[in-house]
């Protein structure tokens, strides 16, 4: 039999998938820790990445992830602008939070959309991840498959009738639910696309991922499936045998607290601190070194953390108090935020942790007491210890389970 002219056609090689990771609100490196462990799990999986952030820069920390990946700006939240990363911290809900950053105007999230739009076009996604991107994920719905990635107060669950009041001195939304889904809709509308039938639709996502242990979801008697475990700079660690304070604020955060000037009192009262302070003004930082106190100018992993400090003194991030959970370290925390509040008032319940009230009364000698007193209340570290195990217990691989999502959504 003679062969035949032209050898057969190969099959077509499957395309890589490529996959969006968006970032919009925020303002910690909890946000980008997330995306960019997931990114290294879709990287090896094949995928192709493109990453739409607030703040490109802060891909720094994942150099390789990055350089594999395009890079694009994510739209800019007006609120984002005057806030920090957040709004006024006066949101008594969730729909609150996103009509302080501006979607109160209809103009704001027309236009929103509409960048998203131009972008999701530029760099044709099969999947869009959204870390606390509610924007992205209101651009891709009914276009694309959607993870939501967050916390537990950044996912909220989609399927309620109304985003219910979190903020602890508030009895009701600052914005009427009603006329917000009236803003958004009108938005919709304007860009041909199907109206909200209720608000905390516009969170909705084909699967979502809020990364919080439960005892820290403001959400966790609403789920209707179990949250993954916490995201982690490395593996927690295991408190004991450490000593002193280690301080952690974020950047730009320490100079609008007592808290420098407390910790240079407790160094000198002769108790071991350290301290990760970004964005410290040069004359407080120069205080709290001759002081005594030892001033980290890069991030320590929170292993590190808990096997040098026998407490912990941060704002309550959901990352780092997370950690010191699962490491079995007692804390002091000051939150700034909604967020802050509601997970510093969970891990008080649980016995783990103090929580000055802090008013424009607070005196820097003052906080030094409390936190001295929490350094030497042997209750608190005994909870702390005795908790750790059934948190590590519950920890996974999250990244890799987001990942897996992922090839799923578009296999």
């Amino acid at each position: 039999m003679s062969s035949p002219p032209f050898p057969a056609a190969a099959e077509p090689a499957a395309r890589p998938a490529r996959i969006l990771l968006a970032w919009e609100i925020g303002a910690n490196r909890g946000h980008v820790a997330k995306l960019g462990a997931v990114a290294r799990c879709l990287l090896e999986r094949g995928h192709r990445l493109s990453f739409a952030v607030q703040q490109p820069d802060a891909l720094r920390a994942f150099r390789a992830v990055a350089a594999a990946s395009e890079i694009r700006q994510a739209p800019i939240w007006p609120g984002l602008l005057g806030h920090a990363g957040w709004g006024t911290g006066g949101a008594a809900t969730y729909g609150d939070l996103l009509a302080d950053l501006g979607m109160a105007d209809s103009g704001v999230l027309e236009y929103l959309l509409r960048a998203w739009d131009r972008l999701l076009a530029d760099a044709a996604p099969d999947l869009v991840i959204a870390e606390f991107a509610p924007a992205a994920l209101l651009a891709a719905r009914g276009r694309l498959p959607t993870i939501a990635l967050g916390t537990g107060y950044t996912v909220p669950p989609a399927h309620l009738p109304r985003f219910p009041v979190f903020h602890p001195d508030a009895t009701a939304p600052v914005f009427d639910e009603e006329a917000l889904l009236q803003v958004v809709n009108h938005a919709l509308r304007r860009l041909l696309r199907a109206p909200l039938d209720r608000l905390p639709r516009l969170a909705e996502a084909d699967i979502a991922c809020p990364a919080v242990f439960a005892e820290l979801d403001p959400y966790a008697v609403q789920r209707l499936a179990p949250p993954v475990s916490p995201f982690f700079d490395g593996a927690p660690g295991s408190a004991g045998a450490g000593q002193g304070v280690f301080a952690y604020v974020p950047r730009g955060r320490a100079g609008t607290l007592p808290l420098v000037e407390a910790l240079a009192l407790l160094a000198e009262r002769g108790v071991p601190v350290a301290a990760f302070l970004p964005g410290l003004a040069r004359p407080e930082a120069a205080r709290l070194v001759a002081a005594g106190i030892a001033l980290h100018e890069k991030p320590v992993p929170p292993a590190a953390i808990a096997a040098r400090a026998a407490l912990l003194v941060t704002l309550g991030g959901l990352g780092l108090l997370s950690a010191a959970l699962a490491a079995g370290l007692p804390m002091v925390l000051l939150p700034t935020d909604v967020e802050k509040r509601l997970n510093a008032a969970a891990a008080a319940r649980l016995g783990v942790a103090d929580v000055p009230e802090m008013t424009g009364e607070t005196t820097a000698a003052a906080l030094a007491d409390r936190l001295q007193a929490a350094l030497g209340d042997g209750a608190m570290t005994a909870r702390a210890r005795a908790l750790a195990p059934d948190f590590t217990g519950r920890l996974a691989d999250s990244a890799g389970i987001v990942a897996a999502h992922a090839t799923a959504l578009i296999s």
